[in-house]
């Protein structure tokens, strides 16, 4: 074979274990074997609360009851009772018919929406 194939054969296998060595498992062994947005096992205290102190209770909380419309998400028993009811997952999915949420923001992350979503499906973990 000539040169030129020998190099174009080494530039695709080159490229092959590129692209192979940035699969989804090979970032995760590289940031500790764990993924940054697992939802396997949600509960409130480690995973939802952090959520809502970033996104929700500037507006949501006790301590903002008439600007918020009398919506508090500040507390488990609180934001469990918004999820019961379909409004959380409709208003920070941007769903037809619900207020978009975070209101006049950008929109949570959809690994924050995963968990929320996750948290529900287990029946809500503490």
């Amino acid at each position: 074979m000539s040169k030129k194939i020998y190099l174009i054969l080494a530039l695709l296998i080159g490229a092959i274990v590129f692209i192979q060595s940035c699969t989804r498992n090979n970032v995760e062994k590289a940031t500790g074997g764990t993924d940054p947005c697992d939802t396997s096992q949600v509960s409130f205290q480690r995973d939802i609360e952090p959520i809502l102190i970033n996104y929700c209770y500037q507006c949501h909380s006790n301590d903002n009851i008439v600007f918020s419309n009398g919506v508090s998400l500040e507390g488990y028993d609180n934001f469990k009772g918004w999820c019961q009811s379909g409004y959380v997952l409709g208003d920070i999915t941007s769903a037809p018919g619900f207020t978009p949420m975070p209101y006049g923001k950008p929109k949570i992350t959809d690994c924050a929406i995963n968990k929320i979503t996750a948290w529900i499906n287990q029946n809500f973990p503490n």
